[in-house]
């Protein structure tokens, strides 16, 4: 009498192990591939993003050295006269495109900001995405110290908000 069972793996069991084993390979090549797509297209619009961010940032940059110039050209012109430099001023924040609208509370003094300061701002558009670069100079008055504070720096979303519009949240299989 036999003492165990004897239990043997014949040619066909290989076979049906080999299909699923390719079976299995394929379906993670897939997936693979799959996953690949997604993160080349999220990596595709980062790029985007990041390159217009900078754009509007260098244009910050340079607005802000040119208002400078103005500013330190409004201060010589005055020669001392606070009404002057007040008006001058003002003429420079009226000259500025794409102001914040004056509705947002964050456009006015803030709460830091030196009793005699002017409030300066304007925005810089990022890319075409709805978003801007809201910067908000405390100019002082005094004819000492520095000509202004840059006193908020901050991206806005302000593009109006449609529920049906879409988002731009990636969904796999989509080509974008």
């Amino acid at each position: 009498m036999k003492e165990g069972l004897d239990y043997r793996i014949g040619p066909g069991m290989t076979s049906l192990l080999m299909i699923f084993f390719v079976l299995c390979m394929a379906a993670l090549a897939i997936m693979t591939l799959q996953s690949v797509q997604v993160e080349s297209a999220l990596n595709r619009r980062t790029e985007i993003a990041t390159g217009a961010y900078y754009e509007a940032a260098v244009q910050v940059e340079r607005q802000l050295a040119d208002i400078d110039a103005r500013l330190a050209e409004a201060h010589n012109a005055a020669d001392g006269d606070a009404a002057a430099y007040v008006a001058r001023v003002a003429a420079l924040q009226a000259s500025l495109e794409a102001a914040p609208a004056p509705d947002d509370a964050h456009t006015g003094l803030m709460p830091d900001a030196p009793a005699d300061a002017i409030p300066l701002s304007f925005a810089v558009p990022i890319g075409e995405g709805g978003s801007e670069i809201q910067v908000v100079l405390h100019v002082n008055r005094a004819f000492t110290g520095p000509r202004y504070t840059v006193a908020r720096r901050m991206v806005v979303n302000i593009a109006p908000w449609d529920p049906e519009q879409d988002i731009g949240i990636y969904v796999p299989g989509t080509s974008d």
